[in-house]
């Protein structure tokens, strides 16, 4: 039997510029309740996130697959074969997520 203690990590997205974050996320709504006309069913509310994960106000796991030197990955897998516009197929963090 396996157990574990979930410590969340998370917090809200800082939207406000800063002295510690020069790039703020940027967030907006591109689907809401008010509009005038009915929506059609099923109705969708959404928002749209985007930040520059490279910074000081956003915390971020890089993967294996992230970096390549001399077209080399982590443990000297070639780059061109296993990362492409579809992902990585090494060394991505979604398997963590099943650890």
């Amino acid at each position: 039997m396996r157990s574990a203690t979930v410590v969340p990590l998370g917090r809200p997205w800082s939207t406000a510029p800063g002295p510690d974050n020069s790039k703020p996320a940027l967030h907006y709504m591109s689907g809401f309740g008010d509009t005038a006309a009915p929506a059609p069913e099923p109705t969708t509310y959404k928002d749209v996130i985007a930040a520059d994960y490279h910074g000081t106000a956003v915390s971020h796991l890089d993967a294996l697959s992230h970096i390549a030197y001399r077209g080399l990955l982590y443990d000297g897998r070639p780059a061109r074969e296993l990362v492409d516009a579809h992902g990585a197929r090494f060394g991505d963090v979604a398997a963590l997520a099943r650890s």
